[in-house]
């Protein structure tokens, strides 16, 4: 695996932790204050990878109007954009509709893992794309910041390229901050991947990466993120990640359906068993 770094390198594993002990303060989260998050001025990088090469797959649940505002960023950096309305109750289909993304719709919620695997399933029979871009609908993401990733891409030849949050930021709330780095380097102990952030939805993905991961996919919640990099690994695919800006707002935070307690447990067992079906990959390795 090869790490490739715009800004500032990841911290050091620490020694192996055991499973985290995490309270159910889920409300902490919610009631935390937020800073305005204000744009950083960044050249963007010259590309080999025209942008109609490019497509984004967006899922959402209620997010509301904020995906028009999405998918018109993302349009920028990208010829093809797919949103999967995973059975939102609000009026975020209408947005949708009218921002003009390709969509598709579950009647019911299901879950992200589903939503990602159903878009997952629908762009791989779609022509003209080269690389895939994963980003979530509720503004945590900026398109502004796709070409990071596919620069990251054509540096370093990865299947994969993962986001990179940096959660010393000030705005980031405490609950947040210390669940993610703590369960990361859990994780990337356990796996042996040294990734930073192995929750970030934004992400980049070959075709190649596609081929060999969908077929393995089962749905699921967040805790399906996690698992396909490790799946993603065991198959022998290149993982790298990339910095990615950190947007936490009082608005964009609402909109999360992240709950700390029931995901991470979610995501230490979806572990240790994506762990135990995979280890024959790796003794064939050997």
């Amino acid at each position: 695996m090869r790490l490739w770094k715009r800004k500032s390198e990841p911290e050091e594993i620490l020694d192996d932790l055991e499973e985290p002990e995490l309270e159910e303060a889920e409300d902490l989260d919610q009631e935390t204050e937020f800073e305005e998050y204000e744009e950083p001025e960044e050249p963007l990088p010259e590309l080999q990878t025209p942008w109609r090469r490019v497509a984004v797959l967006i899922p959402c649940y209620n997010t509301g109007q904020v995906i028009l505002n999405v998918v018109t960023d993302a349009t920028e950096f990208a010829g093809l954009i797919l949103c999967v309305n995973d059975g939102s109750t609000d009026d975020t289909l209408s947005w949708i509709r009218r921002s003009g993304a390709e969509h598709i719709s579950f009647p019911k919620n299901k879950g992200k893992g589903h939503a990602l695997t159903a878009g997952f399933k629908y762009l791989w029979q779609q022509p003209g794309w080269d690389v895939l871009i994963t980003m979530d609908g509720d503004g945590q993401h900026l398109a502004i910041d796709i070409p990071y990733l596919i620069e990251a891409y054509e540096e370093t030849g990865a299947d994969i390229v993962v986001g990179a949050r940096d959660f010393s930021a000030p705005e980031v709330p405490f609950l947040r901050r210390w669940s993610n780095r703590r369960s990361s380097k859990w994780i990337a102990k356990k796996s042996g991947l040294p990734l930073s952030d192995f929750q970030c939805g934004f992400r980049l993905f070959t075709r190649e990466a596609i081929r060999y991961l969908l077929p393995r996919l089962s749905g699921g919640l967040f805790e399906m993120e996690t698992v396909m990099l490790v799946l993603a690994d065991r198959l022998g695919l290149q993982i790298t990640e990339a910095p990615v800006t950190t947007v936490y707002t009082k608005t964009s935070s609402g909109r999360s359906s992240w709950r700390a307690f029931r995901d991470s447990r979610r995501i230490y067992r979806a572990l240790r068993k994506v762990l135990e079906e995979t280890d024959y990959l790796v003794a064939q390795a050997e």
